[in-house]
This record gives C-alpha cells, sequence and structure tokens, in this order.
C-alpha cells in the first residue's frame, strides 16, 4: 500500500452506490389533480347551490350550472399549467369543505360577491331582493363566489404548507429495485 495515495480505503466501491434515477414525475399528473380538483369543487358547492338555489329564476339554475362547470375547466386546464397551486388550492379546499357544516365561509363568500355586484351594478338589488335572479347574474355570482372560496382554499392551503412536513409536498420517490 502506498502511503501517499489519494484514493481512502474506507470508500464504499464504486459498485455499492446505486444509480441515481431521476424522477421527470411533478406534483402528482395532470389527470390525478383534475380528478381532485373536481371532487373538492364539487363537494364545495352543496352549501352554496342550497343557499342560491332559492334566490334564481327559472334561468338562474342554467347560470350557476355553467358557472360550476366554467370552474372545474379552470381547474382543469390548471392542473398542467399551475399543479403546485392546484395542489395548494385542493387540500386547502378540503378545510373549506369540512367548514360547510357551520357555513360561515361559504355565506360570506356569497355575501361578499353580492355586495360587490350591487354596488358596480352589474345586478340589480330588485333581482336578489325578488329572488328572481336570470341567467347572467347567476352565472357571475356563481363565477365570482367560487372565485373568493378558490382564493380562501388557496391560502389555508399555503397556511397547510407553513406547518407540515416538506415531504407531504415533494414529488414521489420512484421505486427502485
Amino acid at each position: 500500500m502506498n502511503l501517499h495515495s489519494n484514493t481512502n480505503p474506507f470508500e464504499p466501491s464504486e459498485s455499492a452506490i446505486a444509480p441515481e434515477v431521476k424522477s421527470r414525475r411533478v406534483i402528482h399528473g395532470p389527470l390525478v389533480l383534475s380528478i381532485q380538483w373536481t371532487v373538492v369543487v364539487l363537494v364545495n358547492v352543496i352549501v352554496p347551490y342550497l343557499i342560491a338555489g332559492g334566490m334564481t329564476g327559472p334561468m338562474g339554475d342554467w347560470g350557476i350550472f355553467l358557472g360550476v362547470v366554467l370552474v372545474l375547466l379552470f381547474g382543469i386546464w390548471a392542473s398542467r399549467a399551475l399543479p403546485m397551486g392546484v395542489l395548494l388550492t385542493v387540500r386547502g379546499g378540503v378545510l373549506v369543505a369540512l367548514s360547510q357544516f357551520f357555513p360561515v365561509i361559504h355565506l360570506f363568500a356569497g355575501w361578499l360577491a353580492i355586495e360587490f355586484h350591487r354596488s358596480t351594478g352589474m345586478i340589480l338589488a330588485e333581482q336578489v331582493d325578488r329572488r328572481n335572479v336570470g341567467f347572467f347574474s347567476a352565472l357571475l355570482l356563481t363565477v365570482s363566489t367560487g372565485g373568493i372560496l378558490l382564493m380562501i382554499s388557496c391560502g389555508l392551503g399555503v397556511m397547510l404548507k407553513g406547518i407540515t412536513p416538506s415531504r407531504w409536498w415533494k414529488p414521489r420517490e420512484p421505486v427502485v429495485s
């Protein structure tokens, strides 16, 4: 053995080191995120629809339906473009969905949307007071209320990310056999 050798006899041999496997997976695939988004959105629609369904006229239900479809389509697009944002929103949306047992968040979001559209004149106060909200007004209110709930969900998701272990938010490691 050479005393001036640069090799360390205690280092493992090259054959003992596992080959590095690169993962191309980001969070989850777009399909899984889209399914999670759809479930969370549809669960969060229950209380708002029960409240708003009594405020709409004959065509208002179609406005609500189209508004929900637009929110779902946005989530499918965002699952490809902003996977981490969708993941944060989905995980926070679970907490928002659980809050429907005491729906303060949902009532606040609906009230805020109604007051905003009343103050800007986009929805006539008489429509809401007479419980005769039409197609366009119901569509606007649904998308606005959904947007507020999504912002709250994303904020809760960011807070969850801050207090949970970081391994919950990283891509899953591939299994090396």
